[in-house]
């Protein structure tokens, strides 16, 4: 008897521990209202948030079918990409370090830091606005569990025109709500109708007053004095800016797509 007692001991003491608050799966259940998924006064559903303690990081974890430009992590952004006219690369360390840190201290910058989000700019199109703002969004959700928004300014805008004559729960107000707003191509052309800027403004300047973290990118940086100051300026408060360099790293991969779908379709 006491030879048994002392294997069960042993077992116990050589058997890996399974998190207290998620069991070794990674993620929690709780119940979560979401808002900007099914609309104003929702009642709280079962959601599975990352663990407290294992922050979702075992494998076979659940995802979410979130909506974004590019599928890529920072591990897949080449910085070397980005050369002057004489083939040098430009330094970009600083810009990266930056990203490297917010996605870091996320939740601490949430919490104790007027700077909520990341204004991603360049004059140029085809530099990766786009897709470095599509890799932090990844981070943020795989480190985090945070699900963003994705919209186009020209979708968004076009939401907006939409739903006019709502009255009551607006589709937009989702925009306002929600954990992570990623507005892309922000200034892209002008709409021509003040009240779509104001409704534009209205959603940004309810992020800001609540707190809640933006990551837009745009080709006027926020001096500009061709956009809507009222909007600019809730953003110079609320985002911190990281200028691309004005390489148009998109152009580099043609040559290749092309050659790559030639290629294919005379396979036989």
């Amino acid at each position: 008897m006491q030879q048994v007692l002392a294997n069960i001991n042993k077992q116990e003491r050589t058997a890996p521990k399974k998190c207290r608050y998620c069991g070794g799966s990674g993620w929690e259940i709780q119940k979560v209202r979401r808002d900007d998924i099914y609309g104003i006064g929702s009642v709280p559903v079962d959601y599975a948030v990352p663990c407290r303690e294992c922050k979702g990081k075992q494998k076979n974890t659940p995802k979410y079918n979130i909506r974004l430009p590019y599928d890529a992590y920072l591990n897949a952004f080449d910085t070397s990409r980005y050369r002057d006219a004489e083939g040098n690369i430009i330094d970009f360390s600083q810009q990266l370090d930056l990203v490297k840190g917010y996605i870091k201290n996320y939740q601490k910058v949430q919490k104790e830091s007027m700077i909520k989000g990341l204004y991603i700019c360049s004059s140029k199109a085809g530099t990766g606005k786009t897709y470095l703002a599509s890799i932090i969004c990844n981070e943020l959700y795989k480190d985090y569990g945070i699900v963003p928004k994705y919209t186009t300014e020209t979708e968004l805008l076009n939401e907006i025109n939409a739903t006019v004559s709502y009255a009551d729960i607006k589709p937009r107000d989702a925009f306002k709500m929600a954990q992570m707003l990623f507005l892309d191509d922000l200034w892209r052309k002008e709409s021509g109708r003040d009240w779509l800027i104001d409704e534009l403004f209205n959603i940004i300047d309810y992020r800001y007053q609540k707190g809640l973290p933006v990551i837009i990118t745009s080709n006027k940086d926020l001096l500009n004095h061709s956009i809507d100051g009222r909007i600019a300026d809730r953003l110079n408060e609320m985002c911190a800016v990281i200028q691309m360099p004005e390489v148009e790293i998109r152009k580099q991969n043609k040559p290749e797509s092309k050659k790559s779908f030639w290629e294919i379709i005379k396979e036989e």
